[in-house]
């Protein structure tokens, strides 16, 4: 049962997550010499918050259930910091590479516990809640752009960019790209199509997250979705008793580092030239693939450059005037920026960590159903990994973590009730 001191903490959650995703990453301080955006101190705040929520409502079963999921999600955080440690004394990397290294690392660590922080104080209802602050942060953004640019001509290039299918992106939609929000929506929107009575139990959120997915139109991210929906509900097994899919599903988290690894090669070995000398547009991929093959082979020997180097390298790359967005040189493949930081040994460990170790955990901790969303959720994740560099992305990746924390605490309460259901049978029949 709530009290009215966790209902304000749940309040402030939700409106500094949607701060966070609304303006956190447009403004950043310098804190010596190195550029932060604002989102991580907040998000450092919100994870701070998390024994604050213990004291005002303690529940050390939630907290053990919770802290042992965050370790998993954090795996994939963890390895390429103490990979990078191995690298960066070998190389010898300059103190602005570590330095780098540690912020990126730092970021992500936070943005997890914030999530695990988030989900403890709202229960159950935490997946719901940080659906609430994604949609809050669009419609903040979305008044704030209407207000700047007028609404006929928003509403004109919103019809522009459905029919092009973002070919056409005007100034005001270039605006509603939330940092990976649309990504993150992905994942929501494919929960209500595999579990189509949510959008009868919700269909406030469900509107709200198709009409925001679409304003902020990533056409990676509509492929993501159809394909992994229908993918999902064909190789999730509707019963323990198919062990056929079971074993095809787990081969996929198997399968990915290899996929991932086949993708780099293609990169290094030209592919997206040889499209650009076809006709085919990669949309300046090729020029930018060319700026990071020098410093990498395609090799199992190649160790990688450290966590945080492809940042590092695009603040050295841009012009002085736009280092605070720089987007030149933003790899555009989460797989290549993971090679380039850890190798190709450190990449297929990351996969695993992050695919396959997820997938098992949340089979086993939660549940056919919770399971079966998580999974999707990966598999979409990972489809674009493939067209942009979303690892280390608030937006993108936080909504599939809250949801596997919320998952893992329905299936407990789940548990808890048939528990006092049977045991209230008992009751019944020994007083019979």
């Amino acid at each position: 049962m709530r009290t009215e001191n966790n209902r304000i903490l749940i309040a402030v959650f939700v409106a500094l997550t949607a701060v966070s995703h609304a303006v956190g990453y447009e403004h950043m301080f310098s804190v010596f010499g190195l550029n932060v955006y604002i989102a991580m101190p907040l998000m450092a705040f919100m994870a701070l918050l998390g024994p604050l929520a213990f004291l005002i409502q303690p529940d050390f079963a939630r907290m053990k259930l919770l802290w042992r999921q965050l370790l998993i999600l954090l795996v994939p955080i963890l390895f390429p910091a103490i990979w990078s440690h191995v690298i960066w004394i070998v190389e010898q990397a300059s103190f602005s590479e570590i330095r780098r290294g540690y912020v990126s690392i730092a970021y992500m660590f936070f943005t997890y516990s914030a999530a695990a922080s988030f989900v403890y104080a709202a229960g159950e209802d935490g997946g719901w809640l940080y659906l609430a602050s994604m949609l809050l942060a669009n419609f903040i953004k979305m008044i704030t752009v209407i207000a700047d640019g007028g609404v006929g001509p928003f509403v004109t290039q919103f019809f522009r960019l459905m029919v092009t299918f973002a070919s056409d992106t005007g100034p005001l939609m270039a605006q509603m790209e939330l940092q990976g929000v649309t990504f993150g929506l992905g994942i929501y929107l494919l929960w209500f199509l595999m579990e189509p009575k949510k959008i009868r139990e919700h269909p406030g959120l469900f509107a709200g997250t198709v009409f925001f997915f679409f304003l902020g139109l990533k056409r990676m991210a509509v492929v993501a979705v159809l394909v992994t929906a229908p993918l999902c509900l064909l190789l999730y097994p509707k019963s323990e008793q198919e062990k056929g899919k079971r074993f095809l599903l787990h081969g996929l988290g198997i399968l990915l580092p290899a996929a991932a690894i086949a993708c780099v090669g293609l990169i290094y070995y030209g592919a997206f030239e040889v499209l650009e000398k076809m006709g085919i547009s990669t949309n300046g991929r090729a020029m930018i693939y060319q700026q990071y093959l020098p410093y990498m082979e395609f090799s199992p020997f190649f160790w990688g450059n450290g966590a945080g180097w492809v940042d590092n390298m695009r603040q050295l790359w841009q012009p002085e005037a736009e280092k605070e967005f720089a987007l030149v040189f933003h790899t555009h493949n989460e797989y290549l920026r993971i090679y380039l930081e850890l190798g190709m040994i450190g990449l297929a460990c990351w996969c695993l960590a992050r695919f396959h170790l997820q997938a098992a955990a949340a089979k086993k901790l939660l549940g056919r159903k919770g399971a079966r969303i998580c999974a999707a959720g990966l598999i979409y994740l990972g489809i674009n990994y493939l067209m942009d560099m979303l690892g280390m992305n608030e937006g993108a990746n936080v909504p599939l973590a809250v949801l596997f924390l919320s998952f893992g605490l329905t299936r407990r309460e789940e548990e808890e009730r048939l528990a006092m259901e049977e045991k209230n049978r008992e009751k019944c029949e020994y007083g019979g």
